[in-house]
């Protein structure tokens, strides 16, 4: 497989290759008591790592650099969520998440991930807009898959 990478001036890297992984299932909810936009994504590795071993110790998680998944929005769904504070470009506000498994290891796992609509912010529009995106998944820095929402 041939991988082409591109390094931005922060250093990530953009990958423009095809990707082992394949997004399986995706579902968009909006919570209208928190004011609250969620997506739940099932993800597939269709090549998960077999001797990768985590050491035993007496914690719960092993550090190291984690995979990551991200929303990036389009025009129409930045018009009505709230912005990460701290950012120079355009990223939406996260209040909360998960995942349920490590999908370097793992066939499919769940992520949920969860972003802070603007105040006042018209929930029709919000549902309307919210595959008005792409989700990208991350290795650390490195982008290693994207899936545009709007298919």
């Amino acid at each position: 497989m041939l991988i082409l990478c591109l390094v931005s001036p922060l250093g990530v890297q953009k990958v423009a290759a095809e990707s082992d992984f394949e997004l399986s299932k995706s579902e968009i909810n909006i919570l209208s008591i928190p004011n609250v936009l969620r997506y739940d994504f099932l993800i597939t590795n269709k090549t998960p790592s077999k001797g990768l071993k985590h050491p035993e110790y007496r914690g719960h998680y092993y550090p190291q650099p984690s995979m990551e998944i991200a929303v990036i929005p389009g025009k129409k769904l930045s018009s009505v969520m709230s912005r990460f504070p701290r950012s120079s470009t355009f990223k939406l506000n996260p209040v909360g998440g998960s995942s349920q498994g490590d999908l370097r290891t793992q066939k499919k796992v769940l992520f949920s991930v969860e972003y802070k609509i603007k105040k006042n912010a018209d929930l029709k529009k919000v549902r309307e807009y919210a595959t008005d995106s792409t989700l990208i998944i991350f290795d650390g820095l490195k982008e290693v898959a994207e899936f545009p929402l709007n298919r």
